[in-house]
C-alpha cells in the first residue's frame, strides 16, 4: 500500500515536471564553469535578460520558471557575452547542451524539435555563408577573366537556390512553427518586371516601386506576437517606414493606418508598432515630420485605445499635441497681434507679402547675436527686391536690451514686434523654448517651413521665387554655416 502510495507520488511530481507550465530550460556549456549565465531575448533593436544562472563547475545549470516564456528567439550569454541563440515556442523544457569553441557546430538538444530544427538551419547557414564569401572572393580576384567569373557566379546562383529550395521545403512542411514564421518574414516580394508597350518601352515607371510596397508584409505576421521577440522584425518595420514609404507626413499616415489595422488582432504587436511611430515621430528632425506624431497620438493614444500608459502620459501627450498642432506644415500659422518697439500694434495676418520669414529671438541669445545681422544683410542685399518681408518677434520684454540691438544692427527696414502684455501665446502657438527660431509663410500665412536654418530659407526662397542668392566668400560661408550648428539659448526657467 505504501509503495503503490509512493509510486504514485512521483508519478504526479514528474508529471507535474513535465506537463505543467512554466519553462525548464537546462543548459550544459563546456569550456564554462562557476558562473553567471544569462537568459535574454530580443526585442525591438534591443536585448532583454529574462532570467538568470550560476552553472556548475561542469558548466550545467537549470532556467526555470512557473509561468512560460513568450515566444520568439532567445539567447543564452555566458560571462563572455558572445551569446548562442535557441527558440522558445511551444517547447519548453529541453536541454541544450555545446562547448565553447563552436556554440551552434558543436550543439545538441534533447526535447525540442524546434530547437532541433533551429540549430540545423543555424548550421546550414553558416556553411553556406562560408561558401559563397569564399566564391565572392575568388571572382573578384578573376574579375578579368570572363569566363571564370561566369563559373563562380553560376556556382553563387546555384547555392542560393538551394537555399531558397530548402526554405520553401521547410515551410510547406512546416507551416504552424516558428521557424517558419522567421524564414517567411525574411523573404522579399518577388518584383514582376514593370508593364511595357510594343516598343519594348516602359509604360509605368513606378510600377516596381508600388509593388514592392503593396507586398512588403505579405510574408510578415502582423498578428503574432512571437516575431516581435526577434531581431527582424523591428528592421522590417523600420525598413517600411523610413525608406519604402514616400516621406510625406500624409504618405507616412495612410501607411501607418493600414498597418495598425492589421496588427490590431493581437494587442502585443499593436502596442508595439504605435509605440515605435510615436517614439520615431516625436524624435525625428525631418521637418514636417511632427504630423505624424500628432496623427497617431490622437488617433490610437488620446481615444483610449493606449491601455497600457497611465493617464499623466496621456497627460503630457496631449500637452504636447496642443502645442505642435497648430504649426504643423501646410497649416496656417496663428495670427500674432503684437506691437512694435515703439508700441504701434501690428499682427501678422496684417503683413501683405508673398513670403514672410516670421523670426523669433531675443537680445541676449549668443545665436540670435550672429544669425539676426546675417539675415538682415541677406534682406537687404536680396529679399528687399522680391515681395518677402521679415516679422521678427523678440521673445523677452526686457526694452532697454530690445531697442538697443535693433539701434545697434539698424533694423529699422522690416517689421519688429514684442509682446509686453504677454496676451498673445505666441511660445504655445508655435512651441518656442529656444531662440533663434525661423518659419517661412506663404501669402496665405500658410507654413511653408519651420524651426529651419538660414541657409533653407535662402534655398527655399531662391527655388520659389526664382533666384540666386550672390555667392559669398567661402570663409563667410563656412562660418555662417558653422553658425547653424550652434545651439540656441534655452528659455529661462
Amino acid at each position: 500500500m505504501m509503495r503503490n502510495f509512493i509510486l504514485i507520488l512521483v508519478f504526479i511530481v514528474i508529471s507535474i515536471d513535465v506537463f505543467g507550465g512554466g519553462y525548464k530550460i537546462e543548459v550544459k556549456i563546456n569550456g564554462v564553469s562557476d558562473t553567471t549565465v544569462l537568459l535574454g531575448y530580443h526585442f525591438g533593436p534591443k536585448k532583454f535578460v529574462v532570467d538568470t544562472i550560476r552553472v556548475d563547475k561542469n558548466g550545467y545549470g537549470v532556467f526555470k520558471g512557473d509561468e512560460e516564456l513568450e515566444g520568439g528567439i532567445y539567447l543564452i550569454i555566458p560571462p563572455n557575452m558572445k551569446y548562442f541563440e535557441i527558440l522558445i515556442d511551444k517547447d519548453q523544457k529541453f536541454m541544450v547542451e555545446t562547448d565553447t569553441v563552436d556554440y551552434t557546430k558543436n550543439m545538441k538538444i534533447t526535447g525540442s524539435a524546434d530547437n532541433e530544427d533551429f540549430n540545423e538551419w543555424q548550421r546550414f547557414m553558416g556553411s553556406l555563408q562560408t561558401e559563397v564569401q569564399d566564391l565572392y572572393k575568388r571572382k573578384d580576384e578573376n574579375k578579368d577573366n570572363k569566363d571564370s567569373v561566369k563559373v563562380i557566379q553560376d556556382k553563387i546562383d546555384e547555392l542560393m537556390e538551394k537555399k531558397n529550395k530548402k526554405e520553401e521545403d521547410y515551410i510547406k512542411e512546416n507551416p504552424d512553427k516558428l521557424l517558419t514564421a522567421i524564414l517567411k518574414m525574411m523573404q522579399k516580394p518577388e518584383i514582376p518586371d514593370p508593364p511595357k508597350d510594343e516598343d519594348g518601352n516602359i509604360t509605368d515607371s513606378t510600377f516596381q516601386y508600388r509593388y514592392y510596397k503593396e507586398h512588403f508584409f505579405d510574408n510578415i505576421d502582423l498578428t503574432d506576437a512571437r516575431l516581435l521577440r526577434t531581431p527582424i522584425f523591428h528592421g522590417k518595420i523600420n525598413e517600411y517606414f523610413r525608406r519604402v514609404t514616400m516621406q510625406v507626413p500624409d504618405s507616412i499616415n495612410a501607411e501607418a493606418d493600414k498597418i495598425i489595422a492589421k496588427a490590431k488582432v493581437n494587442k502585443d504587436v499593436f502596442m508595439y508598432i504605435v509605440r515605435y511611430l510615436v517614439n520615431l515621430y516625436s524624435e525625428t528632425k525631418l521637418m514636417g515630420m511632427d504630423a505624424v506624431y500628432v496623427h497617431v497620438a490622437e488617433n490610437y493614444y488620446l481615444t483610449g485605445e493606449a491601455d497600457w500608459v497611465d493617464s499623466t502620459f496621456l497627460e503630457k501627450m496631449q500637452e504636447r499635441v496642443n502645442k505642435i498642432k497648430p504649426n504643423l506644415i501646410g497649416a496656417k500659422a496663428p495670427d500674432l497681434k503684437l506691437y512694435t518697439y515703439n508700441f504701434i500694434p501690428v499682427s501678422l495676418y496684417g503683413v501683405e507679402a508673398e513670403y514672410t520669414i516670421l523670426l523669433f529671438w531675443e537680445p541676449d541669445c549668443g545665436h540670435c547675436k550672429k544669425i539676426l545681422p546675417a539675415l538682415h544683410n541677406y534682406y537687404k542685399d536680396t529679399l528687399i527686391k522680391h515681395d518677402v518681408k521679415v516679422f521678427a518677434v523678440c521673445t523677452h520684454n526686457d526694452t532697454a536690451k530690445y531697442y538697443k540691438f535693433i539701434k545697434d544692427h539698424k533694423l529699422y527696414d522690416w517689421i519688429n514686434a514684442f509682446d509686453p502684455l504677454v496676451k498673445s501665446k505666441f511660445r504655445d502657438y508655435y512651441d518656442i523654448y529656444s531662440t533663434p527660431v525661423l518659419y517661412l509663410l506663404n501669402d496665405k500665412k500658410e507654413i511653408v517651413a519651420k524651426r529651419v536654418d538660414l541657409n533653407t530659407i535662402k534655398e527655399l526662397l531662391g527655388m520659389k521665387l526664382g533666384f540666386k542668392e550672390e555667392e559669398k566668400d567661402d570663409k563667410d560661408a563656412d562660418k555662417e554655416k558653422e553658425d547653424n550648428k550652434k545651439p540656441g539659448k534655452k528659455k529661462k526657467g
